[in-house]
């Protein structure tokens, strides 16, 4: 009596596309026929045969431009700051500034009291990466947020605390190769106390092995 030996496939993505080839050119030259293979489901191992590499590969250049774009962003952001701050010194030092130009430019703020209990935390961005998730959020007045996740948007559980945009989640997925889905909500800390109302809810399909 035979034994049912385990069924092996590549816990790595890698090695996937070399594996899936090997079975697919099997079953066209001999091992289809022999078994009574029908001609649909070779079609569909063909067909996933040369879907396979490709996929993976748009998957990996999809985030080499993810991690290219979010390094522009910050840059950009970052120079452009610099460039006008030193331009706005350079125009209040001037003698002649006048105050009205400030108030029309929006670079006089009023420090209007917040109202904590009606302030909504703010997702501005996602960006998933091979390594972790980015969440940018908006800090305003508030002193931090409280970072919740779930896995299927309705328990949550809480994840860190941040006080500075933007948080980085670095978690490995819970199975080995096996990309899931993560939810994430913020809410305002002010005052080292939980403050008005979660973000909208941010999901995100995340492969961190």
């Amino acid at each position: 009596m035979n034994k049912k030996k385990a069924f092996f496939y590549p816990s790595t993505e890698g090695n996937v596309p070399k594996y899936f080839s090997n079975i697919a050119n099997l079953l066209n030259t001999k091992l289809a026929a022999k078994y009574g293979v029908s001609a649909t489901d070779l079609a569909l191992i063909n067909d996933y045969n040369q879907q396979i590499p490709l996929v993976i590969a748009k998957a990996h250049d999809d985030t080499q431009i993810a991690q290219a774009s979010t390094n522009t962003k910050n840059t950009t952001l970052s120079n452009a700051k610099t460039a006008l701050k030193r331009v706005i010194s350079n125009l209040t030092t001037n003698p002649d500034f006048d105050e009205a130009d400030a108030e029309a430019m929006g670079i006089r703020q009023d420090n209007t009291p917040i109202s904590p209990n009606d302030a909504k935390a703010h997702i501005t961005g996602i960006t998933v990466l091979p390594d972790q998730v980015i969440i940018d959020w908006l800090k305003g007045q508030m002193h931090g947020v409280l970072v919740e996740t779930s896995y299927d948007g309705a328990n949550w559980v809480k994840l860190d605390k941040d006080n500075r945009s933007p948080y980085e989640d670095t978690r490995k997925n819970q199975a080995h190769q096996q990309a899931e889905t993560r939810h994430y909500r913020l809410r305002y800390i002010y005052k080292d106390q939980l403050v008005g109302h979660y973000s909208d809810v941010v999901k995100a399909e995340v492969a961190i092995y």
